[in-house]
C-alpha cells in the first residue's frame, strides 16, 4: 500500500517521468524486504515503458503524417499565389 501511495503522490505532484519514479520505488520496496510489492511494481513499471514506446512511435507517424500534409498544402497555396501574380499582370491596364 505504501508504493502505490508514494506514486499517487508523486502523480499529484505533476512529477514529468513516472517510469522513473516507479522504478526508484520499486527499488525501495526491494531494499525494504516488501517482496510482495516489488514485482507488481516491476511489472507496472513494463507496462509503463511499453506504452511509452507505443505512445512514442504513434506520435511519430501523426507528426510525419501532419507534415507531410502541411507541406502538401503550402505548396498548394505557394502555386495559388504565383498564379495570382501572373493574372494580376496580364490584366491591361484601362484608359483614364
Amino acid at each position: 500500500m505504501w508504493a502505490s501511495a508514494v506514486l499517487m503522490a508523486y502523480d499529484f505532484a505533476g512529477i514529468s517521468s513516472i517510469v522513473d519514479i516507479r522504478g526508484t520505488v520499486r527499488d525501495y520496496a526491494e531494499l525494504l524486504n516488501q517482496q510482495e510489492h516489488a514485482p507488481l511494481l516491476q511489472e507496472t513499471l513494463d507496462e509503463e515503458k511499453e506504452t511509452d514506446r507505443r505512445l512514442t512511435e504513434l506520435s511519430k507517424k501523426i507528426n510525419a503524417q501532419a507534415t507531410e500534409k502541411g507541406e502538401a498544402r503550402e505548396e498548394e497555396a505557394e502555386e495559388i499565389e504565383t498564379r495570382l501574380k501572373r493574372a494580376t499582370r496580364r490584366k491591361p491596364k484601362r484608359a483614364a
